[in-house]
């Protein structure tokens, strides 16, 4: 019995530690390649960019989504570019007026 707690403990610390993030941003620059769209996007506290399903949305426009994972030192070899730091994200919601 004692066993069977354990787990189901670290079962839901897992899932609280690898819970999805949500950012919130304004775009600043949007690059579409394939299917996908790469936004270069001002945040709270800093800039960076992200990887979602492709949108066509104008620069200024407030993005709500759903962070999937970080990479670090990531290419894209559709772009042939480097990017030091990249969020792939997915459920894009934007604001507006």
């Amino acid at each position: 019995m004692i066993l069977k707690r354990g787990i189901v403990i670290l079962c839901i610390s897992f899932s609280m530690v690898f819970a999805n993030k949500i950012h919130e941003a304004k775009i600043l620059e949007v690059i579409n390649a394939g299917s996908y769209s790469y936004l270069h996007l001002e945040g709270k506290s800093k800039k960076y960019w992200a990887v979602v399903n492709k949108v066509d949305l104008p620069v200024n426009t407030w993005v709500r989504f759903k962070e999937e994972i970080w990479y670090e030192n990531y290419h894209s070899k559709i772009l042939n570019r480097d990017f030091s730091d990249i969020v792939f994200g997915s459920n894009l919601y934007y604001k507006t007026n």
